[in-house]
């Protein structure tokens, strides 16, 4: 493409980058971002965001994290000055709470909402997992009345985590009135 005079696009880039990392390719990834940065071909955050998804399904978290903390910063060590949202910050605070920094994934959940972006259900039901199985009851029914209070239903996965933290803590009860209430919503149980 190059070769024939051509000047490859952000999306045309993205896409490169998106079947790099679906081959796992993650490293070939890196350096067409960067090979991208030097074509003055600016990535975006979808860019950005399909990098952040391949490096944490590939367990390098804190390469996503220095690539989003660039984003937020702006300061362009990637050469990156897209600013992250809600699915950048939703990929890594998801993969966080995977490997247990849980810590680290309420920080940048804080940092998130401080610049504005709002959580979405996602984030929300991540945070509500990883707090639940570590058996932080208080600061999970906390943040799920937190997420209810601003207008986020509760998905299939929030109502799951919610149930198995219930049936984990012995309130079989409480768990059956949770799945009427789920399918009373019109979300079928899995």
């Amino acid at each position: 493409m190059i070769r024939r005079g051509y000047r490859p696009s952000a999306v045309t880039f993205t896409c490169l980058v998106k079947g790099l990392c679906v081959e796992d390719r993650i490293d070939e990834a890196l350096r067409l971002l960067e090979k991208m940065v030097k074509f003055q071909c600016q990535p975006t955050v979808m860019t950005c965001g399909t990098l952040i998804s391949g490096l944490c399904r590939a367990g390098k978290t804190s390469v996503a994290l220095r690539l989003h903390e660039d984003m937020a910063k702006g300061n362009g060590g990637f050469g990156v000055y897209c600013k992250p949202n809600v699915v950048t910050y939703g990929i890594i605070i998801d993969r966080l709470c995977k490997d247990g920094r849980i810590d680290e994934a309420k920080e940048l959940f804080i940092e998130m909402k401080d610049r504005g972006i709002l959580p979405d259900v996602i984030v929300y039901s991540a945070l509500i997992h990883v707090l639940y199985y570590n058996k932080k009851w208080e600061a999970g029914k906390a943040l799920l009345r937190e997420m209810v209070h601003c207008g986020i239903k509760p998905n299939l996965v929030t109502f799951n985590v919610l149930i198995a933290a219930l049936c984990s803590r012995g309130n079989v009860n409480d768990s059956r009135d949770l799945l009427k209430l789920m399918i009373q919503r019109g979300i079928s149980p899995d």
